[in-house]
């Protein structure tokens, strides 16, 4: 029996499980906990792609949320949340791998048929030999198991971690602190914006929940430094940043390149979007980061807005400076390059959901390799598909209004194998964005 023809037999035993618990509970699909169940119960039929995140909650417990894409047998893309797991005591990688696992052992979820797993980047998951990911591989043989981690500011800044450019950030905090934390201060802070007729009405707070408050925080303590300054002049407290050229410099930079990462990780959030339109930002924003490393290197700012605005008020890049911020943006880039390193092997797959028409043959050979194994079989429906003249008119249409999903629901049966793989390729995660939702809530 081929490959195809026993997937085919596990889809429809799937499909009368779904309806028994259906049946059993009376009541319709749409029902969230029925989804979950019904999920359940198929997934050790069919392929998962798994999503996790980590966040702390108000009490100070780490919660690993684990989120499901799936292609259901109606070829319906589902994105669900499966479970909130409190994480008692530490979080290294082999705690997150006992509670994940033992939650998927004890709902039969095999863990050996998982073809992708997201996760929110943090060093636990990520860590080359004692990370989630690392350890999962290990110990379930999982050598063919695409992995990567989406770009969190937060977890970025511990992985990414230059002595200097943290002092600049720990200092930032201090000083909002100082000002926001006590109640006359902040009274005088405010009084003092308005005298100095200020375009703002107060400093931002810092929260490392919120994905995006960093970027903020940084570009308004900049716009306010002449502010800040003469309040902290007033009270002799951080002398240290009073006149120092340097400190502000790097403050500049980071204003900066925070902002291009809040950029990208905005273009990653949102519904109805597919892995390859994730991998090209993600690869584009790698072949930025090289850029802005020569135009450091020759002293181009064209793409640093507020390192402009402060050589413009006589704040100086140093060749310390100038070092410290090449070597920030050169760790940047491998950390890029080591969190996508699986995608980018696979980059080329990812034509069969943008342009079918133009991908090579080699590329379906090693989608079939992850998914199918029926290379045969996903060769000739693979030329058969890019000489269906028909089929590519529909998908051209298709195209023009990003309906990815749409075409792939309406391609005939007779190429049910590449069909299956695409439905891969679209149940990939692009981020862990709808994870961070729910513990926000």
């Amino acid at each position: 029996m081929t490959v195809a023809v026993s997937r085919d037999a596990a889809v429809t035993t799937a499909s009368y499980e779904i309806c028994y618990i259906l049946g059993k509970h009376m009541k319709p699909f749409t029902d969230a906990e029925i989804v979950k169940e019904c999920f359940i119960s198929a997934s050790s039929l069919l392929f998962d792609n798994l999503a996790f995140d980590s966040s702390t909650d108000i009490s100070g417990t780490s919660q690993c949320s684990i989120f499901v894409r799936y292609c259901t047998d109606q070829n319906s893309i589902n994105e669900d949340l499966l479970k909130f797991i409190p994480m008692k005591g530490q979080t290294r990688g082999i705690d997150y791998l006992n509670v994940i696992t033992n939650f998927l052992d004890n709902n039969d979820i095999d863990i050996k048929k998982l073809l992708c797993v997201c996760t929110d980047g943090c060093p636990s998951m990520t860590g080359c030999d004692k990370g989630f990911i690392s350890l999962l591989k290990k110990q379930y043989n999982l050598t063919n198991i695409l992995s990567f981690h989406i770009i969190h500011q937060e977890n970025l800044t511990a992985l990414v971690s230059i002595p200097e450019v943290d002092l600049v950030m720990k200092s930032v905090i201090k000083i909002v602190n100082y000002i926001r934390a006590n109640e006359l201060n902040h009274r005088i802070f405010k009084s003092l914006l308005e005298e100095m007729n200020s375009d703002y009405s107060d400093v931002l707070l810092h929260t490392s929940v919120r994905w995006l408050s960093r970027g903020k925080v940084l570009q308004r303590f900049f716009n306010l430094r002449l502010e800040i300054i003469a309040f902290l002049q007033q009270n002799n407290k951080f002398d240290e940043i009073d006149k120092n050229n340097n400190w502000w410099c790097l403050l500049a930079y980071m204003c900066d390149i925070t902002e291009k990462l809040n950029k990208l990780n905005r273009g990653l959030q949102g519904e109805n979007k597919i892995i390859s339109q994730m991998a090209n930002k993600v690869f584009a924003f790698e072949e930025k980061l090289e850029i802005y490393y020569k135009e450091i290197q020759n002293q181009i700012l064209h793409n640093f807005p507020t390192l402009t605005k402060a050589k413009q008020d006589d704040i100086i890049i140093s060749q310390t400076n100038n070092i410290i911020i090449l070597n920030h943006l050169a760790t940047l880039s491998n950390e890029f390059k080591r969190r996508f390193q699986d995608l980018r092997g696979v980059k080329n797959c990812f034509l069969l959901l943008e342009n079918p028409w133009h991908l090579e043959v080699t590329s379906i050979t090693q989608l079939a390799a992850l998914i199918v194994s029926d290379y045969s079989k996903v060769f000739d429906e693979f030329i058969e598909l890019k000489n269906d003249t028909n089929l590519e008119v529909i998908f051209k249409e298709k195209r023009e209004q990003k309906e990815y999903f749409e075409f792939w629901n309406l391609v005939p049966g007779k190429y049910k194998t590449i069909q299956k793989c695409a439905h891969f390729l679209l149940t990939m995660f692009t981020s862990t964005f709808f994870a961070k939702l729910h513990i926000q809530k």
